[in-house]
Order: structure tokens, then C-alpha cells, then sequence
């Protein structure tokens, strides 16, 4: 499912970076660079997909597109980004027939020095289902980035509670 801008605009809060995992066909990439973000970065497991991206997004400088298993790039990637980051985790194969990378993305989430991001995580409805983590393990776990964080479940285009959004409401 594709990111809708109503989340950026609703929880984007003081974020200026956004990064994904799970370019897919590019379209949140091309909602983040619409909706001002001065640094736009995906990562994708597919090559396919990967390269499609890259030459859709070749001419755009805020761009940044990494091929690879977000579990391992994702720790890469926001280590030297020194703000608080606009998430958007929805990487998984489309039939989900090998476990997820939330937890992992999530770990590296954990080990960031800032621990105000706002963190939206796509296809709720997958959660308590063979191969993926529980929706307990998941809150427990972005409980552990930050014990502050609200977290609610947000409808989208595909279901209802179908993102679930850990966010720190500004000042």
C-alpha cells in the first residue's frame, strides 16, 4: 500500500528526512519529495524494483535509493542522520512467504542516538500471522525505542487499522 499523504501531514512533526524500506514502484518516494522532505531514502530488496527506481528518480538530487536486505542496510543508512526521521516501514514480499524485517528495522530504529522519530508501519493487518511478529512484540518493541511514544492504528485505502503510527506530538 502505497504511503497517503494525510500521514505526512498529520504526523510528519519536525521530521525533515524520510526514509522507507520497501521502494516498491516509488510512489511514497515520489509523496515525500512532493510533500518537501529535504532528504528522501529507500531501500529495496527486489532488483527489479530497484532499478526501475533509480531511473525514475535518476534526476532527482534529494533522492537517495539503496538495493539490499533493509535489515542490514537500514543500521547503514540513519547512522549519520543526526534528526529526527520520518519512517515509513512496509518492506515484505508481496505474498509474505518469508518472515519480515520489522524487528530488525525496529532494533536499528532502537540504536539511533534520537529517539523522537516518527515511526509508520504499513499492513497492520498482516500482524499475529504466520511468518510475522506479533502485535504485541511490535508495540513492545517501539515502546523500548522510545516508552514515550503515542501509538494508534490509522485506516487506510486497503483496510481499516492498517498502519500503525508511534509518533511524539510536538510542543
Amino acid at each position: 500500500m502505497p504511503l497517503e499523504d494525510s500521514f505526512i501531514h498529520d504526523y510528519r512533526m519536525s521530521c525533515t528526512v524520510f526514509v522507507e524500506t520497501g521502494t516498491f514502484h516509488g510512489n511514497s518516494v515520489a509523496l515525500a519529495l512532493k510533500c518537501g522532505f529535504s532528504g528522501v531514502y529507500s531501500i529495496e530488496f527486489d532488483e527489479a524494483l530497484y532499478t526501475r527506481a533509480v531511473e525514475k528518480f535518476k534526476n532527482k538530487s534529494r533522492v537517495s535509493l539503496v538495493h539490499g536486505d533493509s535489515a542490514v542496510e537500514l543500521p547503514k543508512l540513519i547512522k549519520d542522520i543526526n534528526e529526527p526521521i520520518f519512517f515509513w516501514l512496509d518492506a515484505h514480499c508481496g505474498n509474505v512467504q518469508s518472515p519480515l524485517p520489522l524487528m530488525q528495522e525496529l532494533a536499528a530504529i532502537e540504536e539511533h542516538p534520537i529517539k523522537n522519530h516518527t515511526i509508520l508501519i504499513d499492513d497492520a493487518r498482516l500482524f499475529n500471522r504466520d511468518l510475522v511478529d506479533t502485535k504485541d512484540e511490535i508495540v513492545a518493541a517501539l515502546r523500548a525505542i522510545n516508552p514515550k511514544y503515542i501509538i494508534r492504528f490509522e485506516d487506510d485505502s486497503v483496510a481499516p487499522d492498517d498502519v500503525l503510527i508511534a509518533y511524539i506530538p510536538e510542543d
